[in-house]
């Protein structure tokens, strides 16, 4: 039988978490953050994000969420860290966050964001209810609180490493079944290649995130003891990409283009927004009448959007005939890194 009260999902972000909240609640939108989703949300004014999972691993969130089933999922600490990091660098919206928390721009490499102390223990800060981008560090008996909290019998632990395991463990804990086939939410849109520096990169993560990489072993290991212990059986299977993901991007917070997914490759990105600010209710009546005649379609939204901009803005350079029909991102990226690198 399904658990008497609802489950508590801890949605870590950029672990997957979004994916696992939609197919739990059967919704088209993830709830919003409240007693049974605990995320990262903005305070009144947008100048904070904050964290509601804290009570969860304190004692007397323990007491009074004893008869809760709790579900985790976490992800391989410096892979979480480096999707936070293009998942949050093409939102102006969390830029202006970071300069506000930390005092100076975002980083401009992933190297950089890895170095910085408002980025380390990410993991570990959102499970105790910091705020994003805290600058205080972690402590180890801050730790040691998170993990004596693990061995209550009701948290259900995932992997997104392991997503199909995952969701069977779910399945087990919530006795509900998923069917074969689950849509994969919020995949990312563009994600650059790893440099030459990646050692040096692993070497800095490492040196600054002890506690995240320890909270993730222990998790890991409680993972894995769960779902040895189900019966043999295969999860589902994962649809959807990065396309599937477009409008998800284009409604969150402030008015987004597609020119935006690839800020995180330009030298600076304020004269991408400059331009965009400048043309916004322009790029907002074509971006509006693209997904209205794309059929809900987002690769062809792109192509659509593409086409009216190359007529709207000649500056740009682009030609209809340039657009890569079978890959649109692609030329949505040639023309930004052309006109704002």
């Amino acid at each position: 039988m399904p658990p008497a009260t609802p489950p508590i999902l801890i949605h870590v972000p950029k672990s997957g978490g979004t994916t696992l909240v939609m197919a739990v609640s059967g919704g088209r939108r993830p709830p919003r953050v409240g007693d049974g989703y605990r995320h990262a949300y903005w305070n009144v004014d947008r100048t904070r994000m904050h964290s509601n999972a804290g009570d969860v691993f304190t004692e007397a969130g323990a007491e009074k969420y004893r008869d809760r089933v709790k579900i985790l999922t976490v992800r391989r600490p410096i892979d979480r860290l480096e999707s936070e990091f293009g998942f949050l660098g093409n939102r102006e919206e969390f830029r202006r966050l970071w300069t506000s928390m930390s005092g100076g721009t975002y980083p401009g490499t992933f190297h950089d964001f890895v170095r910085h102390p408002n980025a380390a223990d990410a993991t570990t800060k959102f499970l105790l209810g910091r705020d994003l981008y805290d600058p205080e560090p972690v402590t180890e008996g801050d730790l040691d609180r998170i993990l004596a909290r693990l061995d209550d019998e009701n948290f259900v632990f995932g992997s997104t490493e392991d997503m199909p395991a995952t969701m069977r463990n779910l399945e087990a804990a919530l006795d509900i079944r998923f069917g074969d086939t689950v849509t994969r939410y919020r995949t990312s849109l563009h994600k650059p290649e790893r440099g030459s520096d990646w050692p040096a990169v692993e070497d800095a993560f490492r040196e600054g995130n002890p506690n995240d990489l320890r909270l993730h072993a222990e998790i890991t290991r409680r993972f894995e003891a769960q779902i040895s212990a189900l019966p043999p059986g295969e999860g589902p299977s994962f649809a959807g990409g990065r396309y599937d993901s477009i409008f998800q991007f284009l409604t969150g917070g402030d008015h987004r283009t597609p020119f935006e997914i690839f800020v995180n490759d330009l030298d600076d990105p304020a004269r991408c927004y400059a331009w965009i600010r400048e043309r916004r209710d322009v790029l907002a009546t074509m971006q509006t009448e693209a997904i209205r005649t794309s059929s809900g379609d987002p690769r062809n939204f792109v192509a659509i959007w593409l086409r009216s901009v190359a007529r709207a803005f000649p500056e740009l350079g682009l030609e209809s005939s340039a657009i890569d029909a079978s890959d649109p991102l692609k030329t949505v990226r040639d023309v930004c890194l052309r006109m704002f690198a």
